[in-house]
Formats: C-alpha cells, structure tokens, sequence
C-alpha cells in the first residue's frame, strides 16, 4: 500500500467504528499465523524464515526470525513488475524456442498454437509449485506434430 492508501484503510475501519492500533504486511500477518502457535521454536538464537507470495503480477518476501515468545521482521520486499505471468512468459519463450529447434515448429506464427502453449505453461508452472520435475506434452500443437518436453 502507499501512505494515502494506508491512512484510506485506517479511517475506514474508523468509520466502521473499529480501533484499529496499526496496520500490518501481509506477509507479516503470514510469519505471525506461522510462529504463534508454533511449540519447537529455540529459546536463544533466531530461527530464520522466508514468506514468499508470489501473484500474477508481483511479488513479496518476508524474512521472520522466530524464538520462543518473539517474532523479529528482519526484512521485506515487495515487486510490483514480477509476478507468475513472468515465469509463464519465461516458459512460453523456453518451449517455443524448443520446439522450433527440435520440430521445426514455429508457435509465435500461430495465434492458436500460442494460445495452446501459453496454457500449457501455465498449468506447468503450477505442476512446478510442488513438484521439483514437470512434464509437458501437447497432442497436435501445431502441423499435426504433438510435442513433449519437460523442466525441472
């Protein structure tokens, strides 16, 4: 949030007729709901942790030292210009190079075939998220050719 939209959040939750004390990330609201009932947690030196969220369009970190008893934000960063749609793009461009090199297929002369690739990586980034290997096979992607490939 900027400043004015900070202050926007505060009166309206004023008006409301809320108390709010102050208004936090929500990446930090994540670290909180992380280390608040968390029982194996050292009592002298920080246990560090990153929070990542990742959107369509941008990104944020947040780095938590837990304890016993403490959470101590150490750091965090926001990016407005990376998101998923970044690492779609990043694969759409991977395959299709790929796939011109290995089928003679070129998918950015083919509005359909693009279409039909940029799903594909979509769908395999989100196969990424948990798994540290993905496949990607499409049946008759473009010219009758069916294509496979994979990432890890």
């Amino acid at each position: 949030f900027t400043d004015l939209q900070r202050r926007a959040v505060l009166d309206a939750a004023t008006i409301a007729g809320l108390h709010p004390l102050r208004l936090i990330h929500e990446t930090t609201a994540t670290a909180l709901a992380y280390g608040i009932y968390k029982t194996d947690l050292p009592e002298n030196e920080l246990l560090n942790v990153a929070f990542i969220d990742i959107g369509h369009a941008s990104m944020q970190v947040c780095i938590a030292g837990f304890k016993k008893g403490q959470l101590k934000i150490l750091s965090h960063a926001f990016d407005r210009s990376l998101g998923g749609r970044d690492f779609d793009e990043a694969l759409f461009h991977h395959f299709a190079a790929k796939f011109k090199d290995e089928y003679k297929i070129d998918v950015s002369q083919n509005a359909k075939a693009s279409l039909r690739l940029r799903a594909a990586c979509e769908k395999l980034k989100k196969v990424l998220s948990a798994n540290p290997v993905a496949p990607l096979n499409i049946e008759c992607l473009m010219d009758e050719k069916d294509v496979r490939g994979g990432i890890k």
